[in-house]
């Protein structure tokens, strides 16, 4: 059994460092604070060709944290998110975002703006989506006028 572990354990090893050398030092995505070679690989290989989104809204919806809004009349009621995206991807801008969102000074402007009125998992998820509305897209400039927001492609083929 031990032994099992520990080779499961080597091989883990081994496709991390394989995801890791899929990623040049240069990249764009290793420029926002708090994401690594290990998480950019992971979100390139997923993700493939980030120019199929057309609009930051389309890749926060296939990862699952975009919000699930019911309008009927004039009313219009927020039902949180929709989790209908990758699961992966859900799953991984969640935890870069809870853990390192004090590292990124986007990130941890809004959690200081936001934790008041946001608490737990809601603050966390909230933040998950605002790293995926900048930081898959390589925007590194405020979160505060999407027309100053600079695209650059994850993957330029």
């Amino acid at each position: 059994m031990a032994k099992t572990l520990l080779e499961t354990q080597e091989r883990l090893k081994e496709v991390r460092k394989m995801i890791e050398e899929q990623v040049s030092d240069d990249h764009v995505l290793l420029t926002i604070p708090g994401i690594g070679k290990l998480a950019s690989g992971i979100i390139i290989g997923v993700v493939g060709d980030i120019r199929r989104f057309p609009r930051p809204e389309s890749f926060v919806a296939y990862c699952g944290l975009d919000p699930v809004v019911e309008r009927s009349g004039k009313a219009v009621v927020s039902r949180g998110i929709s989790k209908r995206g990758n699961k992966y991807l859900h799953s991984l801008f969640y935890f870069l975002a809870g853990r390192n969102y004090s590292r990124n000074p986007t990130l941890l402007k809004f959690y200081e703006s936001h934790k008041d009125e946001l608490h737990g998992k809601k603050l966390y998820t909230a933040l998950a989506r605002k790293l995926g509305l900048f930081g898959a897209f390589g925007r590194i400039t405020s979160l505060t006028s999407p027309s100053d927001w600079k695209t650059i492609p994850l993957i330029t083929t």
